[in-house]
């Protein structure tokens, strides 16, 4: 099953990526080309707090940081 098959009005735009896998050299440039949409790495730590020497590890912390953030 496929998004689109749930979501058949929705339009995807973008992709946001995740994981220790986004920093595969030439990763974000080759989805770009094959899919054309709007390719980026997702920083999980945007608008938090976090230690100068884990500050660019955002994408690999995704899940952890969303298990550990406590919604208002």
């Amino acid at each position: 099953a496929s998004y689109l098959s749930f979501y058949p009005d929705r339009k995807i735009d973008r992709l946001i990526l995740t994981g220790g896998g986004v920093f595969l050299k030439g990763l974000v440039s080759v989805l770009t080309e094959q899919t054309g949409l709007e390719v980026g790495i997702g920083n999980a730590f945007e608008g938090l707090k976090v230690a100068e020497n884990i500050r660019n590890l955002g994408a690999v912390y995704a899940v952890a940081t969303g298990l550990a953030t406590e919604e208002e």
